[in-house]
């Protein structure tokens, strides 16, 4: 299976990726905004992903056909969210 998770470079993106990188089973797709920042994780697998970015994204996912997407990213800044 083919999983594709946004946001990686975050806290739950990261822990996710953790767990899901040595499953025989998962073929792991870790996407975010900027440069990797995950330990251990072959950058043969990491894209840069800003997805606000609505062409960017399709294109991606057009790209890679994941069969599952885990939409981890999100604001940090508490005051921006407000």
């Amino acid at each position: 299976m083919k999983i594709l998770i946004t946001g990686a470079n975050g806290l739950l993106g990261q822990k996710l990726v953790q767990l899901l990188k040595d499953k025989d089973e998962v073929e792991l797709i870790a996407t975010s905004r900027g440069e990797c920042r995950i330990k251990d994780l072959d950058l043969r697998f990491y894209y840069e992903l800003d997805v606000a970015n609505y062409d960017e994204t399709i294109s991606l996912f057009a790209q890679l056909k994941p069969d599952v997407v885990i939409h981890t990213a999100a604001m940090t800044q508490v005051d921006d969210c407000e």
